[in-house]
């Protein structure tokens, strides 16, 4: 074979890849996801998983039953009262027999107890005030999961958009380079190249669109919903810019729902102390009752009342009072504990979150201003590589830091939005929050 018929062979060989990549990058783009069964807002994304997620149902519900344990408290303070209706026959060897009805009408008032209801009561209030705030911390949780999926799929849709750019740039360059290497001005390695180029711009149009099918499943899990359908998200990822100001971080912490239910949960271990110590305090009760009682079913002849006070003085108890408050004590320790510890939680989540935030909204400046310049020198590099003023390698460079350049600035512009939801959250900002 000479070398004229060779070459010719590889023209033939290379001009089919061409067709054959021309034909299927048209068809990933012509087919990229451009029909969605839903679009959803961040406000609708919101809403929606306010109402339904069960993550925030499950956390109400422990608010309900800690009101409910409240409720229970308070009703040993109010009256018992009792309705009875007895019936009864008696029999004797002599095979008589005579029936007995009644009916009776009794009170119990709780009078003293050494506050120990006023203790349980107010312990009450505080657990209520803690699964309230759990709530919270529940639904911050729920926000900042929604919020990265969101975004994570926000991004997926502009990565989509940014591959497919791309494989037309990686496209049109190789037909630059066919031409150039048919007009005998290019060797056969740089369109090697080039094909190889176009390639993996193609496989990373597919690996996107992948990524995009992940993120609409991701985004259902954080909605609450059962089951994955195709979703798409209005925004944009160009952030506005954050103030950069330091917030006090001692104030934050006054009002974190965190603080608020560990503070909370510490002094409902005090009032469950010191109601268990008040179970050695005699208790004191008046009771009453009324009643009519009768030979036969009708009608009631007599009448019967009673009124009185009840005194009980806990004496010994095989020593279950002693232990209970041993244990008391010992769960207030532990909470006093946590507390403590929770401040020293919040705080470095709070200072970790800030910096993030800080370094996102630097890092996303820096990449703005590569995506500039990389564009600046692939349009002049491109000119000049047309009219043989540079060499393949030296623009193939340039071209590849552009698209890299391109997709950085895609990540970083989604992990500011991150770190913000991030920021959000160490604050224990919830959906309840105002959202833009």
């Amino acid at each position: 074979m000479t070398t004229k018929n060779f070459i010719k062979q590889v023209q033939i060989f290379s001009m089919k890849q061409y067709i054959a990549s021309t034909l299927l990058l048209f068809l990933l783009i012509g087919t990229a996801p451009s029909v969605y069964a839903e679009v959803l807002s961040w406000e609708q994304c919101v809403a929606e998983a306010r109402r339904a997620h069960p993550s925030l149902v499950q956390a109400n519900a422990i608010v309900q039953q800690a009101s409910a344990n409240r409720r229970m408290v308070v009703s040993t303070r109010l009256p018992n009262i009792e309705l009875a209706v007895g019936a009864q026959q008696q029999g004797s060897s002599d095979g008589t027999s005579t029936d007995h009805i009644g009916s009776s009408l009794s009170l119990h008032q709780l009078l003293y107890d050494g506050s120990k209801t006023s203790k349980q009561l107010s312990g009450a209030d505080e657990a209520l005030r803690a699964a309230e705030a759990a709530a919270q911390l529940t639904n911050a949780e729920v926000r900042y999961q929604l919020r990265s999926a969101f975004v994570a799929l926000l991004k997926a849709q502009e990565l989509v958009e940014l591959t497919n750019e791309i494989a037309e740039r990686r496209q049109k360059n190789l037909r630059l380079i066919r031409l150039r290497y048919n007009g005998g001005r290019e060797h056969l390695g740089s369109l090697r190249q080039a094909e190889a180029d176009v390639a993996e711009a193609i496989f990373e149009v597919e690996q996107a669109k992948r990524e995009l099918t992940l993120a609409q499943r991701h985004l259902a899990l954080a909605l609450g919903r059962p089951k994955s359908v195709a979703l798409r998200v209005q925004g944009s990822l160009q952030a506005a810019p954050f103030s950069l100001k330091k917030p006090d971080i001692e104030q934050l912490l006054t009002i974190h729902p965190a603080m608020q239910q560990a503070a909370a949960q510490s002094r409902a271990a005090r009032y469950e102390l010191e109601a268990s110590r008040s179970a050695f305090s005699p208790t004191l009760a008046l009771t009453s009752s009324l009643g009519r009682t009768a030979a036969s079913y009708f009608p009631l002849e007599r009448v019967d009342w009673q009124a009185g006070l009840s005194l009980v003085v806990p004496i010994y108890s095989g020593g279950e009072g002693k232990v209970r408050v041993a244990k008391a004590r010992a769960y207030a320790l532990e909470q006093q504990a946590a507390a403590q510890y929770k401040v020293l939680q919040v705080t470095g989540a709070l200072e970790e979150a800030w910096m993030r935030l800080q370094d996102a909204e630097q890092a996303i400046a820096v990449r703005r201003r590569f995506v500039e310049a990389a564009n600046e020198r692939a349009t002049i590099a491109s000119a000049q590589y047309s009219n043989g003023l540079l060499g393949f390698n030296e623009w193939m460079i340039i071209e590849d830091n552009l698209v890299n350049a391109k997709k950085r600035l895609l990540e970083a512009s989604a992990a500011l939005f991150v770190a913000e939801a991030q920021w959000l959250e160490a604050q224990g900002g919830g959906l309840n929050e105002a959202e833009k």
